[in-house]
């Protein structure tokens, strides 16, 4: 048997689905930190009730 035929594939596929959900998580993360900042900078919050 050579070498090349005996390996397998699957870790080939299972490496490529663990980079890609890191860069997907990544790039989300991202965007939901962008969207929290612009949420802030936005404004005040509204005072609904005096704090007791």
């Amino acid at each position: 048997m050579s070498d090349s035929q005996s390996q397998y594939r699957w870790p080939r596929f299972v490496l490529a689905a663990v980079l890609l959900g890191l860069v997907l998580a990544i790039f989300w993360v991202t965007l939901a930190a962008r969207n929290v900042a612009a949420q802030r900078d936005s404004g005040p919050l509204p005072v609904s009730a005096p704090a007791r």
